[in-house]
C-alpha cells in the first residue's frame, strides 16, 4: 500500500437522481440496507459536477426531471464516465 496515495471507498455507489425529496429518501432508505453506497442529488448538474468517474455504481434517474433528464447520459460519457465503470439505469 502506498501511504502517499489517497484512501478510496471502492463500494459499488447508487446515485440516485430526483427531484422529489421523498423519492430520494424512500430509494436511499431502500438501498443503503444491501451494503452499496448511496449519494443524492436533486439536479443532474450537481450529479455530473460531484460523479467520480472511476468509482464502480449506478446512476437512478428520474426521466421527468425538468433540467436534463434525457441528456443526462450523453452529459455522463462527456464527463469521462466510461460504459464499464457506471450503467446508466432510469425509472
Amino acid at each position: 500500500m502506498n501511504p502517499i496515495a489517497p484512501q478510496t471507498d471502492q463500494r459499488p455507489t447508487v446515485h440516485i437522481l430526483d427531484d422529489d425529496a421523498d423519492i430520494r429518501l424512500s430509494l436511499q432508505r431502500l438501498i443503503e440496507p444491501l451494503g452499496v453506497g448511496v449519494r443524492c442529488y436533486d439536479s443532474p448538474l450537481t450529479l455530473l459536477h460531484e460523479l467520480e468517474p472511476e468509482q464502480p455504481g449506478c446512476v437512478l434517474s428520474d426521466l421527468c426531471m425538468p433540467e436534463m433528464a434525457l441528456g443526462l447520459v450523453p452529459a455522463t460519457c462527456e464527463a469521462g464516465v466510461q460504459k464499464r465503470s457506471a450503467k446508466r439505469v432510469a425509472f
